[in-house]
């Protein structure tokens, strides 16, 4: 259903809204520029794909794994991302507003030109980031994260 889904955003030019998808599988798709808004994730696996200027809104990721996506210049506000694996994952120049999150494992990730603000991180673990340019961190609330690297 999410990869028909995100064929038609993609055809039409229309958000995803309003939608929660389950033990979903994607592999090497391209979703760049789809706009997400009140999408719960859960259980849902990407390998490879392509998320490059996508915005998330009001969006969760509860348990996912996204491991190796791109996320370049995407925009994420009032989201979550919830005990979800992204080892390998690429935010260089994401937005981040108001995001949470939590008991996530995101080692080897590029952050590199991305910004936060106003942004929970609990129970995380970020080993060898890479954040090579400025990467402006604004009201951020760390709790037993679990920082090594560049950021």
């Amino acid at each position: 259903m999410l990869a028909e889904d995100i064929a038609y955003a993609r055809t039409d030019e229309y958000p995803l809204r309003d939608r929660e998808y389950k033990d979903e599988c994607l592999a090497e798709e391209d979703i760049l520029k789809i706009e997400f808004i009140h999408i719960k994730f859960m259980r849902c696996r990407f390998t490879g794909c392509d998320f490059s200027g996508a915005g998330f809104y009001s969006v969760e990721f509860d348990k996912c794994d996204f491991s190796n996506c791109r996320f370049g210049g995407s925009y994420w506000k009032d989201s979550t991302i919830k005990e979800c694996k992204g080892n390998g994952a690429k935010f260089d120049m994401a937005v981040l507003k108001h995001v949470g999150l939590e008991d996530c494992r995101l080692d080897l990730t590029n952050f590199t030109g991305s910004s936060w603000e106003r942004c929970s991180v609990r129970e995380c673990g970020f080993r060898e980031v890479q954040c090579q340019k400025e990467c402006p961190l604004k009201q951020i609330l760390w709790r037993s994260a679990r920082r090594r690297g560049s950021f």
